[in-house]
């Protein structure tokens, strides 16, 4: 059983590097850093590239049942090293998410991957 497991671990991470796709990975800076007043709102941290399985969502439908309508723009997944937490950035494609949530899925007890929802950053440093 544990092979198994093993073997399920391996495909999923090859899966996600098997889109070549990769992110920048950045977190706001901790409060109180860099300057006496604590960080500016621009200010981050890039932690590095990571690869993930990225999915653009289509904006809102007419019929609105659209992901989008609860501010999801984009779902991706990632290996469980990744160290992707809520409200991290990913710039990929040129573009940054912030990330809105992260869903552990296992596999018999084993970490396979984290489901990301993401949303578009729309505010202008």
């Amino acid at each position: 059983m544990q092979a198994a497991v093993a073997q399920v671990v391996r495909d999923v991470k090859w899966m996600i590097e098997a889109f070549r796709t990769t992110a920048i990975h950045s977190r706001r800076a901790i409060a109180g850093s860099d300057t006496f007043y604590g960080p500016r709102e621009t200010l981050e941290t890039t932690i590095g590239t990571i690869y993930l399985e990225f999915n653009e969502l289509p904006p809102n439908s007419v019929s609105g049942d659209s992901m989008t309508n609860i501010g999801t723009d984009a779902i991706a997944n990632v290996l469980p090293g990744s160290g992707v937490t809520e409200q991290d950035f990913l710039t990929v494609h040129g573009r940054k998410y912030r990330v809105i949530e992260v869903q552990t899925h296992n596999y018999f007890g084993e970490i396979t991957h984290y489901g990301l929802k993401l949303a578009l950053e729309r505010r202008n440093a």
